[in-house]
C-alpha cells in the first residue's frame, strides 16, 4: 500500500551537495561502525511498521562516474527498473519504499542527478538485489559501510578507471580526512550481492552490539 503522508525535506533537487548527500552525511554517525547512538534490533521477524520506524538504517550510496567525474544517471531507466521491482511503491516524487521480507527507502530524485541512496532497515534479499540491478542498469559505483569505514564496489574492471582521484570534492561527504578506498571489482551481480550481504551482516552485528 502506498503512503503519501511521510514527513520529509526532499523538495530540493539532488546533487553531491543536495538532499541525497545531506541525508547521507547525516546518516554517517548512525550507519558507520564508528557511529554513535542506541541501536534497536532489526530483523525479518519485525513488521514493516516496526522496520520503518527503526532508529538506524544500513545506507548504501550509488554514484555515477564517467572518466573520473560525476555523471548523470538515466532517470528514466531507474524509474522503469523500480516500477517492475516487486514490493516497490513511490510514496512521493523521487522517493520510494520497498517492502518484501524487509523494508528500505529509495531516494532517486525527480531531476537528473548523479546519485541514488538506499536506506535499508531490515535484512532483505530483495533490497540487495535491487541495489545490484540499479548498479548494473545505471552503471554506478556502490558505496557501502565496512567494519571500519566505507568501501566501494564496481561491476567490472572498466568501471575502476571511471572512479575519481583524491581531488573529487565528494570524498568529504564520507568524513574529514577520508581516503578513497581500493575498489572491490565484482565480476557480476552475484559477486556484488555477496559483498553487500557481508557489509549488512557486519553492520547488523555492530547494531546488535549496541543494544
Amino acid at each position: 500500500m502506498c503512503r503519501y503522508d511521510r514527513p520529509s525535506d526532499r523538495s530540493e533537487s539532488p546533487s553531491h551537495s543536495g538532499p541525497h548527500w545531506r541525508r547521507f552525511r547525516a546518516s554517517l554517525r548512525n550507519t558507520r561502525p564508528s557511529g554513535v547512538g542506541v541501536a534497536r534490533r532489526v530483523g525479518s521477524t519485525e513488521s514493516v511498521g516496526q522496520l520503518r520506524s527503526g532508529f538506524l538504517s544500513w545506507d548504501v550510496h550509488l554514484q555515477k562516474f564517467d572518466r573520473q567525474a560525476e555523471a548523470t544517471f538515466d532517470l528514466g531507466a531507474a524509474r522503469r527498473l523500480l516500477g517492475r521491482t516487486s514490493g516497490f511503491c513511490e510514496v512521493e516524487p523521487g522517493v520510494g519504499e520497498v517492502e518484501d521480507d524487509g523494508y528500505a527507502e529509495v531516494y532517486y530524485g525527480v531531476e537528473p542527478s548523479s546519485d541514488v541512496m538506499v536506506a535499508a532497515r531490515g535484512s532483505s534479499s530483495g533490497v540487495i538485489r535491487l541495489i545490484c540491478e540499479l548498479a548494473a542498469e545505471l552503471r554506478m559505483a556502490v558505496f557501502f559501510p565496512t567494519e571500519t569505514d566505507w568501501g566501494v564496489a564496481v561491476l567490472g574492471v572498466s568501471q575502476v578507471d571511471d572512479l575519481p582521484d583524491r581531488s573529487w570534492e565528494g570524498w568529504e561527504n564520507f568524513g574529514e580526512g577520508f581516503r578513497p578506498p581500493t575498489p572491490v571489482v565484482c565480476d557480476g551481480l552475484e559477486d556484488l550481492a555477496a559483498v553487500l550481504r557481508s557489509s549488512y551482516d557486519h553492520w547488523q552485528t555492530w547494531a546488535y552490539g549496541h543494544e
